[in-house]
């Protein structure tokens, strides 16, 4: 063999074997940024909790069908949520290039998700890649409904110990029409309920004593009451 070819080649070599390989560029991590304020007045609002959730955009679960299938869903690190101080900013910080989905709750106000007018649905994904930094994201949180009201039997005397419920229209699956209980009160010594932190919407006002339970120990049991819907009927097709 030639030992020129061969001395070329051991040459070669020592220059593969000597070649530094390009470090690794670590990742950065992401962050999301924003307020919540009040939508009446602009006012920053305090104690509301933010809630972050990595999720896949529908193509990607398309293409990838997640690991656990028994949810449908693939499972990913949970996020600790974040609560606003007074000046209603919060931060979340640390993230990973994914798609998250951004929600938020206050006490006194409707709960909402980033990108949804109603509060309702699953809004809009947000979609971060390494080290960017997404500001300016606004949640303006309306004022939650209060509904309130007294009931009395025939002689006017308060009914106590009474179950009052809001109800809402809903469907089975095969397009049967149903009431969806959304909230529960009971009536006190004076015969008076009160239902707080209502979501705007169309509603009905039942009461009846099948949920009514004996507060203290010391209630007469009322006579029973079937369930019957605000203004006076105890049909729901009348309604």
């Amino acid at each position: 063999m030639n030992p020129m070819r061969l001395l070329s080649a051991s040459m070669l070599l020592l220059q593969l074997a000597g070649t530094p390989t390009p470090a690794e560029k670590p990742r950065e991590d992401a962050s999301i940024e924003g307020v919540v304020v009040r939508l009446d007045t602009g006012e920053p609002l305090r104690r509301a909790q933010l809630g972050l959730y990595q999720v896949r955009p529908p193509s990607e679960l398309a293409a990838a069908p997640p690991a656990d299938s028994d949810s449908g869903y693939p499972r990913f690190p949970q996020i600790t949520p974040v609560t606003t101080e007074a000046d209603g900013v919060f931060r979340f910080t640390k993230l990973k290039a994914g798609s998250y989905r951004l929600s938020v709750a206050c006490n006194g106000y409707v709960s909402t998700v980033y990108g949804s007018e109603s509060g309702e649905g699953e809004g809009t994904i947000i979609t971060i890649v390494d080290g960017q930094a997404i500001k300016g994201i606004s949640f303006r949180l309306r004022r939650a409904a209060t509904i309130s009201g007294h009931l009395r039997d025939s002689d006017g005397t308060p009914i106590t110990g009474l179950a009052v419920s809001l109800l809402k229209v809903g469907f089975y699956y095969n397009g049967l029409r149903t009431m969806e209980r959304i909230t529960t009160s009971t009536t006190d010594d004076r015969g008076e309920y009160r239902l707080f932190w209502v979501s705007p919407g169309r509603y009905y006002l039942s009461a009846s004593n099948s949920d009514s339970y004996d507060l203290t120990g010391n209630m007469v049991q009322q006579k029973p009451y079937p369930p019957f819907y605000y203004p006076g009927t105890f049909d729901q097709r009348h309604l």
